[in-house]
């Protein structure tokens, strides 16, 4: 019986990170589409993107 128990708690844990895993995989792509779609939103109203910084250069 003990072993039962902590096979289904396994199963359940198992089930539960595969969920997060997809819930996070999830998360990463809506975080790049709404990246990308704000970049269109840019765009499409005549609007700067984001700055282009470029690195000092040294003087000579």
């Amino acid at each position: 019986m003990a072993l039962s128990k902590s096979s289904a708690l396994e199963t359940e844990v198992s089930e539960l990170r595969t969920l997060v895993n997809n819930l996070l995989d999830k998360a990463n792509r809506l975080t790049s589409d709404n990246t990308r779609l704000r970049e269109e939103i840019r765009h499409l109203k005549k609007l700067k993107g984001q700055p282009k910084i470029r690195p000092n250069k040294k003087a000579p």
